[in-house]
């Protein structure tokens, strides 16, 4: 049964929420759902970590779940798909006495099929999978304390594990703010060029066109990485498994604070350049929202648009193309960008039957 959650991982009545948890799994009776949400409730906080491994190593009798065992492992094998709008849900624990404490040792076998028996390392958590549709952003906060923010029509692979925090690019463009870990690099793949950071911000554009890194913050490492070999996946994404390891290192550069890598899928020629500030804001701008432009060429303003909405946009004429550009408008309503074009640009925009938006000169 699903409940909402009332309280935060910092809640002072931890012992009453652990044990209502163990309550709950003691009677045998959840849902796929509520197994994911315990699993989510166990890894949100490491005080609800601690709290749970407390409790179990108050009482060794842990055959009362041992009914429970194949749930619980066939659970733990499904990937976490996150999609906007679907997110793990949470629960409110009702305050339980201390006896229900008798209940503690029903986590001992859960805390088993999560981390394993001792003596064996326990295995790599699901990777989890973050994607956004066609003109929509969003932010997810992840286990390590860093932060991704997905631009339009983006895909994201999640795979942390001890000693490595890797995510894979598998599509669009992502932003990401790092939680300071020496020990674990965080690492972001995008085709065969890896990104590396240690507490810094930066964001990776990857498509058919280029291959785009900007740091605002910080420093950077980037070089060559293996690539990864397809084949299906979880509902909804593209699988792409982890490449093996090179047999040498590649070399590595870096990238500092307000610069710019672009890489041409063409002929792999990197171009690294500093960017002043406000061209650094606009290249950024998204994170909020919005898409701002500057004296650009309609062509490449159309190139960026067309990202954020399914409908193709065709300009009609290469002098149109050329026509110097600027605006600031919302992500999500580019209806906007059209009517600025008729109304202050004299450019007529014309719908076809098959959805298509052409743009054309009114003379």
């Amino acid at each position: 049964m699903t409940r909402k959650d009332a309280l935060s991982p910092d809640a002072p009545d931890l012992v009453s929420e652990a044990t209502a948890w163990l309550a709950q799994l003691e009677t045998g009776k959840l849902s796929r759902e509520d197994l994911a949400a315990f699993r989510e409730w166990v890894q949100r906080s490491p005080r609800h970590y601690a709290e749970i491994r407390r409790l179990a190593e108050l009482s060794r009798e842990v055959n009362v779940l041992a009914g429970m065992a194949d749930p619980l492992r066939e659970a733990a094998k499904r990937q976490r798909i996150v999609r906007r709008g679907a997110t793990s849900p949470r629960r409110a624990a009702p305050v339980l006495g201390w006896g229900a404490l008798g209940l503690a040792a029903t986590c001992a076998l859960a805390f088993a099929l999560f981390a394993g028996p001792p003596g064996i390392a326990p295995q790599a958590p699901e990777p989890i999978y973050l994607v956004t549709p066609v003109g929509e952003t969003r932010e997810v906060a992840l286990e390590d304390g860093s932060k991704v923010k997905l631009n339009t029509d983006s895909r994201v692979e999640v795979a942390f594990a001890k000693g490595r925090r890797n995510v894979y690019l598998e599509k669009g463009e992502a932003f990401f703010e790092v939680a300071h870990d020496t020990a674990r690099p965080f690492t972001v793949y995008a085709g065969d060029r890896s990104v590396t950071a240690v507490g810094t911000a930066f964001s990776v554009r990857w498509t058919d066109e280029e291959l785009v890194v900007t740091v605002s913050e910080g420093r950077v490492a980037y070089g060559e990485a293996p690539l990864r070999t397809a084949k299906s996946s979880a509902p909804g994404s593209a699988e792409i498994m982890p490449a093996a390891a090179p047999s040498q290192p590649a070399a590595r550069k870096m990238l500092g604070a307000g610069q710019r890598l672009e890489v041409s899928p063409l002929n792999r020629a990197e171009l690294v350049e500093r960017l002043p500030e406000n061209v650094l804001s606009r290249e950024l701008a998204w994170r909020s929202g919005f898409l701002d432009f500057q004296d650009a060429p309609l062509r490449e303003v159309v190139s960026e648009m067309q990202r954020y909405t399914p409908q193709e946009i065709v300009i009609l004429d290469e002098e149109l193309a050329d026509l110097r550009f600027g605006g600031v408008f919302r992500i999500g309503q580019t209806q906007a960008f059209f009517e600025a074009l008729e109304l202050s640009f004299g450019v007529d925009v014309e719908q076809t039957a098959d959805n298509k938006l052409i743009l054309k000169s009114v003379n």
